[in-house]
């Protein structure tokens, strides 16, 4: 390489750098290596002002809220409304019988029984293989109220993958007469037309894996353009930093 060319090669990592750009381009692909059920808290601290249009400037006071995201075996990243975590009974072998040798029941819970995701909450009352007491199924359920799912999707699947240096994004769509739409009220006779609300949102994981307290945890950055709202979109964006709650990388088994 040349003095010139050497030149021109640093100049360019100085100005990326300047920038905050990173040389590695993050990885739009599907990540199997981050299998499992992701609870995410998303602050957004930036916003197009509707008068000044783009770029986005920050804003006075932050908002808030949680995404939950699941990442199945290949890699394929889902993102949820709810979920409901539920433990599974263990089935021990049976002891053969014998002088002095006792049985070992079957479908015993046990402490190291495995968690079950469940999505579709129409399956509980057919559940055999989930622990009971007295008779009733105990779970820890997981919803958000930052955003909805089209009716009849409790999943909603995302392009991209979830982890070092990967990004993933997708479209949500708030339909006209949605029962949470912003410009309806029920009970109101002058809200019977409303416009479709469209979210395309992105996150992008910039950081290490790191353990926190014995659970693995990304964070990274998140962008959301929304149009409906607006005679023109609006972006906003912020962080998100994601925790793993379960490794199960499958969803209503």
């Amino acid at each position: 390489m040349n003095l010139s060319r050497a030149l021109e090669c640093s100049f360019r990592i100085g100005l990326f750098s300047l920038m905050g750009l990173s040389l590695h381009a993050q990885q739009f692909l599907p990540n199997p290596a981050s299998a499992g059920l992701w609870v995410g808290d998303v602050t957004l601290s930036e916003v197009t002002y509707a008068a000044g249009g783009s770029p986005t400037q920050p804003v006075a006071d932050s908002a808030q809220f949680r995404l939950l995201l699941h990442v199945g075996a290949n890699g394929s990243v889902k993102l949820l409304k709810e979920v409901t975590l539920l433990r599974k009974t263990v089935s021990l072998p049976t002891a053969p019988t014998g002088p002095g040798a006792l049985p070992v029941p079957t479908s015993t819970p046990s402490p190291t029984a495995t968690v079950m995701l469940l999505t579709d909450l129409s399956l509980l009352p057919g559940l055999t293989n989930v622990v009971r007491v007295d008779g009733k199924v105990r779970g820890q359920r997981l919803a958000t109220a930052g955003y909805d799912l089209p009716d009849g999707v409790r999943e909603l699947p995302l392009a991209g993958g979830l982890g070092t240096n990967f990004r993933c994004a997708g479209t949500n769509v708030l339909a006209p007469d949605a029962l949470t739409h912003p410009f309806r009220h029920a009970f109101h006779p002058d809200h019977t037309a409303a416009p479709e609300i469209t979210r395309a949102f992105s996150l992008t994981v910039n950081n290490s894996l790191n353990q926190i307290n014995g659970l693995d945890q990304l964070s990274g950055s998140y962008q959301e353009t929304i149009s409906g709202l607006h005679k023109t979109p609006l972006t906003v964006r912020g962080t998100v930093t994601l925790v793993r709650l379960s490794p199960v990388s499958v969803l209503n088994q």
